[in-house]
């Protein structure tokens, strides 16, 4: 289905400036368009703002970020950040002086869904591109978008999907999650999880506190605490255990030159 206007283009108001949210499959000269005309109608709220650009994953080269620098600038606005899960982009960034970084949340489905949610939208708006289930002990869905889970998933209980799979809530140890894509949990993650199960060594898990029983992300896979289970080499920067009070920050973990690395997930 194709992105309506109001979905190209989201400006928010955030900490410090504006946090503007660029649809990641729509041709770069009609987005700049798109930007172009929410930003008229109410250019004197802009003027002078720092803007957070999240581009999604796609990947830009230096002419076309000069470009939203220049739609940016045409209002008096400033872009300071931009937020990608494109190496490229975020590279073009650098050679632009300009911070960067990996999104908050995964990208796709998941990440969208949870954002819904911290931007206080009504469950209805939450689940337009997702199916939400209840409390069944083993929950299956299959086809495309998200399942979408506000919940804690209890010792036990098994969540699979094909796609993204987003948790308001815990995961608790015996629990079990497997997603063809993404893993989110907004909460603890202390059960067996595993993310891009077709495959997909892209995808990634994030959680608030991120001490799996076991992790795998496609076919590389870990056992926390202990070192000598895993299947490939796996560099540990906080997986595997209950993190000390002053290391107890959000993490997310992904594949790296064929092992798991787990780092602080910037929120």
């Amino acid at each position: 289905m194709a992105t309506t206007q109001s979905e190209a283009v989201i400006i928010k108001g955030v900490r410090g400036g504006l946090l503007v949210l660029l649809d990641e499959h729509m041709l770069w000269n009609e987005l700049l368009a798109e930007f172009d005309q929410r930003v008229q109608a109410s250019q004197s709220f802009f003027s002078g703002a720092k803007v957070t650009a999240n581009l999604g994953g796609r990947a830009l080269g230096k002419d076309e970020l000069t470009a939203l620098i220049e739609a940016l600038g045409r209002y008096q606005m400033t872009l300071d950040t931009v937020v990608s899960t494109a190496d490229d982009t975020r590279h073009a960034a650098s050679m632009l002086e300009l911070k960067s970084r990996a999104p908050s949340f995964a990208g796709g489905a998941a990440g969208r869904l949870a954002g819904a949610v911290l931007r206080g939208k009504s469950d209805d708006e939450a689940n337009k591109r997702t199916a939400e289930v209840i409390s069944p002990p083993t929950e299956e869905i299959t086809g495309g978008g998200a399942m979408f889970v506000r919940r804690t998933v209890r010792s036990g209980q098994r969540l699979r999907h094909d796609g993204d799979i987003c948790i308001v809530g815990d995961v608790n140890a015996g629990a079990e999650v497997v997603a063809g894509g993404d893993v989110v949990v907004w909460g603890s993650l202390r059960g067996m999880v595993h993310a891009g199960a077709s495959g997909n060594d892209k995808a990634v898990i994030c959680a608030l506190i991120l001490a799996p029983t076991i992790l795998r992300i496609a076919e590389v896979a870990g056992r926390g605490p202990s070192p000598e289970p895993y299947k490939r080499r796996v560099r540990i920067l906080g997986l595997g255990g209950k993190p000390e009070a002053e290391h107890a920050y959000p993490e997310i973990a992904r594949v790296v030159d064929g092992g798991i690395v787990v780092e602080r997930w910037k929120l």
